[in-house]
């Protein structure tokens, strides 16, 4: 049966949803005007956006690209720094040695359910400009299958 927000051309109202994960620190924001309140779970309103989810026979093309607002400047105002300041972070000045796990999400405003898992992987590589942090993320962890 196919949900009222799905099907909706007036009632939906989708969000995207990102859950990011190292060792205990999780990090979670939506593509939102606001703060999303699921369950015990705030999804801080932030900048940031992916490239659409492809699934194909060749790994390599499969990657997903996720962008957020990320200020290299270390006497930025205070009152600008996004919310999304503490997830770049953990790669500025430098990448951190363990995983980085990203879980993409979806829901609508107002919507009951839980959130559809859309996508899973890993973050292997980030890139810099001046305002904005983009990550480059696998379906899973490459790592372990390159030391296997």
């Amino acid at each position: 049966m196919f949900d009222a927000f799905e099907t909706s051309r007036f009632l939906g109202r989708p969000v995207r949803l990102f859950v990011f994960t190292r060792q205990a620190l999780v990090w979670r924001f939506a593509s939102a005007d606001r703060d999303i309140v699921i369950g015990a779970d705030t999804y801080l309103a932030a900048q940031i956006e992916r490239d659409e989810i492809k699934q194909t026979a060749e790994r390599a093309k499969d990657k997903l690209g996720i962008r957020f607002a990320y200020l290299r400047d270390p006497d930025a105002p205070a009152e600008i720094i996004p919310s999304t300041q503490t997830l770049g972070d953990n790669w500025h000045p430098y990448p951190p040695s363990d995983t980085v796990s990203v879980r993409c999400l979806a829901t609508h405003y107002g919507d009951t359910d839980p959130p559809a898992v859309e996508w899973i992987g890993v973050v292997t590589q980030p890139k810099f400009s001046d305002v904005e942090l983009e990550l480059t993320c696998e379906p899973d962890n490459g790592l372990a299958r390159a030391r296997n």
